[in-house]
């Protein structure tokens, strides 16, 4: 087991209006943080249930979990990174308030990357990989990992190296604004930027999570599923600084890793979401798909076809799929 040193590694849940979700998460990581000297901050943009009478009630019980109000008026595009520039600990954890990781694992795989003075740690499940992937060379990292950095929950931050670029004044504004607009990427922008003016390591890991229960709703993630990683993904790439080379190749394998041109998410894409005529045709006309030539037809054709079509086509579809993939799991 890793022990940490006073304020050098932080837990911060963010939570908006799930106390039930805190709670639970409270109970299942408290003691393995209080082992490890692992501070806990509960980071509460709640407008209308009991986060704050949850942490009190474990306070006194003698745990020591920080609580802290954030403004329900600030935007959810500041609230995720708000902790990140204002811990007072050297490496931060925002952790999301619906999962969690087994910290026996974690301290087999992920916390000795925070004892070897990691900057970055991205730690994701991925069974196409290996366990753990080091880098000196961000642009490598982005190049093999950049699907598995998107989720802000699944990160480690090397505080330090971020705060003075992000601390910058038009920061908070233009965070918000992206959010606002549904923008995929906000964030990552002003961290991979950061990351190309530092030296140290970044780390990929593959490590799974336990999901506590989640009431979202099914399809939800379609409803811009093709804006954000065709539209917002090129936009953020192409962004980045020179230093990131072969920055077609990593849209390329970004969109080749979470198969974006399967009939499966087309399919959805088209009824439940962002997959019309419009869209692909803008994505088109600025370019981005003629990155990934042999995904355009595909892309055309779905936008086009209507979707009283598609709401038959689709079942039909999902079941071949899935006979396909018991047939392959019994003969192969």
């Amino acid at each position: 087991m890793i022990v940490f040193d006073d304020n050098e590694f932080e837990i911060i849940i963010a939570t908006y209006n799930r106390a039930n979700f805190v709670s639970k998460l409270l109970d299942i990581c408290y003691d393995d943080c209080s082992k490890r000297n692992i501070n806990i901050t509960v980071l509460d943009s709640s407008t209308n249930d009991d986060t704050k009478a949850v942490v009190d009630d474990k306070n006194k019980k003698g745990w020591n979990v920080k609580y802290k109000k954030v403004s329900s008026d600030v935007i959810i595009g500041y609230k995720s990174v708000a902790a990140l520039l204002e811990s007072t600990c050297k490496y931060v954890w925002i952790m999301g308030d619906s999962r969690h990781q087994d910290f026996n694992e974690m301290d087999l795989k992920v916390f000795p990357l925070i004892k070897d003075d990691a900057n970055f740690i991205t730690f994701y499940p991925d069974k196409n990989k290996k366990d753990v992937y080091v880098y000196d060379n961000v642009n490598e990292f982005l190049l093999n990992h950049l699907d598995s950095t998107t989720c802000i929950g699944t990160s480690i931050f090397n505080a330090e190296v971020f705060r003075q670029k992000m601390m910058k004044d038009e920061f908070a504004a233009d965070m918000d604004e992206k959010f606002a607009q549904n923008y995929g990427f906000a964030w990552l922008g002003y961290i991979f930027s950061s990351l190309a003016e530092s030296s140290g390591k970044i780390a990929y890991v593959n490590i799974d999570f336990k999901n506590i229960y989640s009431n979202q709703k099914k399809q939800t993630w379609a409803k811009r599923f093709y804006g954000c990683w065709c539209e917002d993904l090129c936009d953020f790439v192409f962004k980045l600084p020179a230093t990131y080379k072969n920055k077609n190749d990593i849209i390329r394998k970004v969109w080749d890793n979470l198969s974006l041109d399967s009939l499966t998410y087309l399919y959805k894409g088209r009824l439940f979401g962002d997959v019309n005529f419009k869209v692909v045709h803008e994505l088109y006309e600025k370019g981005y798909l003629s990155i990934c030539t042999e995904k355009q037809k595909r892309f055309l054709i779905v936008a086009q076809t209507p979707k009283i079509v598609v709401k038959i086509i689709l079942p039909i579809h999902l079941l071949v799929v899935k006979m396909y993939h018991l047939l392959k799991k019994i003969f192969f």
